[in-house]
């Protein structure tokens, strides 16, 4: 979440708060946190312990789709993790990568994409615009394409599509918008996922920082293990950066 949202962004825990609702909204599910399809990259990295590439090569995205025998051929997960914690997302933008745009699944029978699987997804679960989203969220909406992004190219896109910026979707509109300052994510769905995750932690009763608040020590070890021990606590790999949400260059030697 800092590395999405921003550290400063987030407030300090303050407790178990009973009045919150940690339930999943719909927005959430169905938009905001599909964020990550903006992200993926073509290329799934293989890497070895010393930084080269592991000798059955990268894999395509397109397909590693339902490949399970790839992880035999490739190093199995420990040369996938290598490959992910070096490797650097993509933008949290409007463009998708081919391997989901119009490759989704091809391995197993004819593309899908994904994108307009998002879309009409929303449509079907009643999402209302981006616009009405943000008046529900107590946004102010926009009043143009200008509003929502800067870029005169993507302004022109939309408007090829949308009769107004009344009419625009979710999560379409949401991977268009500005960013907010220091995070990744545009107002609307900074806010949906910030909220989102907010409620999660302040509205568990069994939150582990509430739950083990007589636990000292067992509280501070659990605060200061990273993802990183996790992952090299459950597989082969002899090193990892601390930080593995920001990419690495992994050198021999």
């Amino acid at each position: 979440m800092p590395t999405l949202l921003g550290a400063e962004n987030i407030p300090a825990y303050t407790g178990y708060d009973d009045s919150v609702n940690p339930a999943i909204s719909t927005e959430f599910a169905t938009a905001a946190y599909r964020l990550g399809h903006s992200q993926l990259g073509d290329i799934l990295r293989r890497v070895e312990e010393d930084g080269s590439t592991h000798g059955d090569g990268d894999i395509g995205l397109k397909d590693a789709f339902f490949s399970p025998t790839e992880l035999e051929n490739g190093g199995g997960v420990s040369s996938l993790v290598r490959g992910l914690a070096s490797n650097k997302g993509q933008e949290i933008d409007v463009n998708i990568v081919d391997a989901v745009r119009n490759l989704l699944f091809a391995n197993s029978g004819a593309g899908t994409d994904l994108a307009t699987l998002n879309i009409m997804r929303g449509r079907d679960h009643g999402i209302a615009t981006l616009n009405d989203t943000r008046i529900a969220l107590g946004l102010d909406p926009y009043t143009s394409f200008a509003d929502l992004t800067s870029d005169p190219v993507l302004q022109q896109q939309f408007a090829d599509v949308y009769a107004s910026i009344d009419d625009v979707d979710l999560w379409v509109g949401g991977l268009a918008e500005e960013k907010v300052p220091g995070s990744q994510l545009g107002e609307t769905f900074h806010k949906i996922v910030l909220e989102q995750f907010l409620a999660l932690r302040d509205g568990d009763r069994h939150y582990f920082d509430a739950r083990l608040a007589s636990m000292p020590e067992l509280l501070h070890e659990i605060k200061n293990t990273s993802f990183s021990d996790i992952l090299t606590r459950n597989t082969d790999i002899d090193y990892l950066q601390d930080d593995v949400f920001t990419a690495h260059n992994r050198i021999g030697g």
